[in-house]
């Protein structure tokens, strides 16, 4: 009779990622939206909706108060581990969102982007000279 010996198996920490964070930046706005991470969406916020207008919307005090208010919002949730997600063509914001966030004491664990660089396709609108 063959005796079956019990294999010691290691147990993984999970990560305890308990959200995902998209921030979809573009040349005049800024739309944070929070979601589990199965997908459903738990809020967002964006410069417009917290009193910002026209060119007021571009400005870092702006993107920071954004930021300021979804931080509230995970504190409120007790969410301290989330996935940080850009969008949008837009590059110069992001280094104001991830430090924002990090002095809030969210731990982010997993930082990407998603640009959609287009091959050909639609042609671009016309450059406007001031």
């Amino acid at each position: 009779m063959k005796i079956k010996h019990k294999r010691k198996t290691r147990k993984l920490k999970s990560l305890n990622i308990q959200a995902k964070l998209h921030a979809y930046v573009t040349y005049h706005n800024l739309i944070l939206t929070l979601c589990k991470v199965s997908g459903k969406i738990i809020g967002w916020e964006s410069c417009g909706t917290l009193g910002f207008k026209n060119a007021k919307k571009r400005s870092p005090y702006a993107i920071q108060n954004t930021v300021l208010n979804i931080s509230q919002l995970l504190k409120s949730l007790n969410i301290y581990n989330i996935y940080l997600i850009f969008n949008g063509p837009i590059i110069t914001n992001r280094e104001i969102i991830y430090e924002t966030l990090i002095s809030k004491q969210i731990k982010i664990f997993k930082i990407s982007e998603k640009i959609n660089i287009p091959y050909n396709g639609c042609r671009l609108p016309k450059i406007r000279y001031i």
